[in-house]
């Protein structure tokens, strides 16, 4: 879907520009462009139970473990989670503050954490080290890319 729409800005822009004489992408009637599934489907519980079974079995690094742990328990998405900084989190009041710079809406939101993702993340500021990032980079000091969590999932 997405490609028809840059299609249809190039062909907008050429056509602004007067390098043709309309968008041929305009016409296509919408019968033919395919709709994208609903992914309303949640999880049963026998498959979250195997999810984190191979999870924890699987030889990925422990904080990597941790981290897609904590986005089935938070409901986050991966970037929230990996651009957080440890003054982000109030674990007495068992808050997550996410800050509009990390927040796809750009608007801040708490997210309230249950005793096991509090346990969870913990760990996770003991793994941490003294860094600022709640998950940091190995080599750099910058945190992981939501993209190391896509590999550990493969």
């Amino acid at each position: 879907m997405w490609v028809i729409g840059c299609l249809k800005r190039l062909f907008d822009y050429a056509q602004a520009k007067t390098l043709v004489e309309q968008n041929p992408i305009a016409s296509l009637p919408t019968r033919f462009i395919t709709t994208q599934e609903s992914r309303d489907r949640a999880l049963e519980p026998a498959e979250i139970r195997t999810f984190l079974v191979e999870l924890y079995q699987s030889n990925i690094a422990r904080r990597n473990k941790l981290a897609l742990h904590l986005l089935l328990l938070t409901l986050t998405r991966k970037g929230e989670l990996t651009q957080a900084r440890w003054e982000h989190f109030h674990f007495d009041g068992g808050e997550w503050l996410i800050p509009p710079e990390n927040s796809k809406t750009e608007k801040p939101h708490v997210v309230y954490l249950s005793r096991q993702a509090t346990e969870l993340f913990r760990e996770l500021h003991g793994l941490a080290g003294d860094s600022e990032w709640v998950l940091p980079g190995r080599v750099s000091h910058q945190p992981i890319s939501p993209m190391t969590l896509n590999a550990a999932m493969t």
